[in-house]
């Protein structure tokens, strides 16, 4: 359902666009909190896909690089090729679309049978956290929480990380809420 979203999305953006085509596309989940500016300049080239490994901001990857479908960076020349991947997924008729595992995979083999090149870049690069409400008991009101982070992550991280002043003092930490 939400590869059907992108596409009518995209579809619907690419009818009503005012210039002729885009320098970037950016697509990310709306439950991306984000905690700095995401610099243009680390994604030059228009031809390309850019995202982070999957795992989370500040932490080691979790296995080898493998696509993050939270947040990437289309160049314009090549968004129209992946946003449209509800109708590859019905009409492509490649066996390497086939057998996929998960969504990651599918846009994975889709950037290869479209000849999409990818790029992993620096976490910090997209500088955001997935967020969440969470109520912490049924007397106190919802409180927005990062995931995937704990202020002791924040200050001493293991991987690339953003500046802990980035992300408010009075922000909650899903991961160490007791509910």
């Amino acid at each position: 359902m939400k590869m059907k979203k992108v596409e009518l999305l995209w579809n619907w953006t690419v009818g009503n666009r005012m210039d002729r085509s885009y320098d970037h596309v950016v697509w990310t989940r709306s439950d991306a909190y984000w905690v700095d500016d995401l610099k243009m300049e680390h994604f030059p080239d228009h031809a390309r896909v850019y995202s982070r490994p999957w795992g989370n901001l500040c932490s080691k990857p979790f296995r080898e690089p493998a696509i993050n479908d939270q947040t990437f960076v289309l160049g314009g020349h090549v968004a129209g090729r992946l946003l449209t991947g509800y109708s590859a997924f019905l009409l492509n008729k490649s066996p390497l679309l086939d057998r996929v595992g998960s969504a990651e995979d599918f846009l994975k083999r889709l950037a290869v049978v479209r000849k999409v090149p990818w790029t992993f870049v620096r976490p910090d690069w997209l500088p955001f956290f997935l967020a969440m409400h969470m109520q912490p008991s049924n007397s106190s009101p919802p409180v927005l929480c990062i995931r995937g982070v704990n202020r002791e992550l924040l200050e001493r991280p293991v991987a690339e990380c953003v500046a802990p002043w980035r992300v408010p003092a009075t922000m909650a930490f899903c991961d160490t809420l007791v509910l």
